[in-house]
């Protein structure tokens, strides 16, 4: 297949922190050149997760939660030329890129799972996931300001099914709904829906 020369080549994947015995990280670094992404967003990845030695600059990464695993990470071949503050450092982070279509930012998260019960460990269920994306919606509309009208990508895991299946949602659907909101208020279209 041939790729246009107009376009950039932009992938997201959840490595589920790269430690599990079933995929080993060279595995998943050979399929990550397979799928040849010129900017790739990272979720639950890890430092084994090394992309340098294959013409991918050294990566943004959230601040570390636990044994040097990171939530996101956003890995260029592009140069990165200046990061913006996110409204939670371990969970998302964002990134200016020089691109041959010109400068973009690029959002790299996590919106957080169903059962996260909160800094106090009392949040009901779903409670602190519709939170994060009210927080993300606040997020994305701060960067499109500081932006100066530059494209917006944004990806990572949206812990939801957003293929209409309902599968992975809250009850009756609110957690989509609320995410949906999000992306029309900020002119974001959710390409693997």
């Amino acid at each position: 297949m041939s790729i246009p020369e107009d376009t950039i080549r932009v992938a997201t994947w959840n490595l589920d922190h790269a430690y599990n015995s079933s995929r080993p990280v060279h595995l998943q670094i050979e399929t990550i050149l397979k799928i040849d992404p010129d900017i790739l967003i990272l979720t639950e990845t890890c430092a084994t997760v090394d992309l340098t030695p294959y013409g991918f600059v050294p990566p943004i990464y959230t601040t570390p939660h636990t044994d040097q695993k990171y939530y996101s990470a956003i890995w260029s071949k592009f140069p990165v030329i200046r990061t913006f503050p996110t409204f939670d450092g371990e969970l998302a982070v964002c990134a200016k890129i020089i691109t041959p279509l010109g400068a973009m930012l690029v959002y790299a998260t996590i919106v957080t799972y169903h059962a996260d019960r909160g800094p106090t460990g009392n949040s009901p269920t779903w409670f602190e996931h519709h939170k994060s994306i009210d927080l993300h919606g606040e997020d994305w509309l701060m960067l499109a300001g500081e932006a100066a009208g530059l494209p917006l990508i944004v990806g990572g895991d949206f812990n939801q099914t957003r293929d209409g299946s309902k599968a992975y949602c809250s009850k009756g659907g609110e957690s989509i709904d609320r995410l949906t909101k999000e992306l029309l208020r900020n002119n974001l279209v959710c390409l693997t829906e």
